[in-house]
């Protein structure tokens, strides 16, 4: 009995001089949860990101799936895809929205005889058929058919 008193004595002379060293290793919890200085490269850089995310990309994909079709944009030019036709046709499109509304697009075109408009806005979009978000909402106007879909910029693809 002695010696398990004294064994629990030695114990606790050690411990007790290192306790004041075991809670200087842990930071105040107000500390740990207070706010970090801005980096001010990283502010820039989240600034930027916000300005970009105002502009809708001139280059993207389009999708919408009822009935399922595909336009992709790439430097004026149009190639619309549908399951009749996987190769799909490239025309010349126009831009019809003002130039300086960089948050949305409109482009005009012919494809065969047939006319078409394809709008696009900066907005939250999901296909329907998977859980993937995109960027854009888009609609496409051929001939008396507006169908709606969803579109990213052919970069982050």
């Amino acid at each position: 009995m002695k010696a398990t008193v004294i064994r629990q004595i030695a114990i606790l002379a050690a411990i007790v001089p290192a306790a004041p060293l075991l809670f200087a290793c842990s930071a105040p919890e107000e500390a740990a949860t207070a706010p970090a200085a801005a980096d001010p490269a990283q502010t820039a850089a989240d600034e930027a990101a916000h300005e970009n995310a105002a502009i809708f990309a001139r280059n993207f994909r389009a999708i919408g799936t009822d009935p399922y079709w595909a336009a992709h944009v790439t430097d004026g030019r149009l190639r619309y895809v549908t399951p009749e036709d996987q190769e799909g046709v490239t025309v010349d499109v126009t831009q019809i929205s003002p130039a300086d509304k960089l948050d949305v697009i409109e482009l005009s075109g012919t494809i065969g005889e047939i006319p078409f408009t394809l709008s696009g806005r900066i907005e939250p979009c999901s296909d329907g058929l998977s859980d993937r978000e995109y960027p854009y909402g888009v609609t496409l106007q051929m001939d008396d058919e507006t169908m709606a879909g969803c579109a990213r910029p052919t970069d982050s693809l």
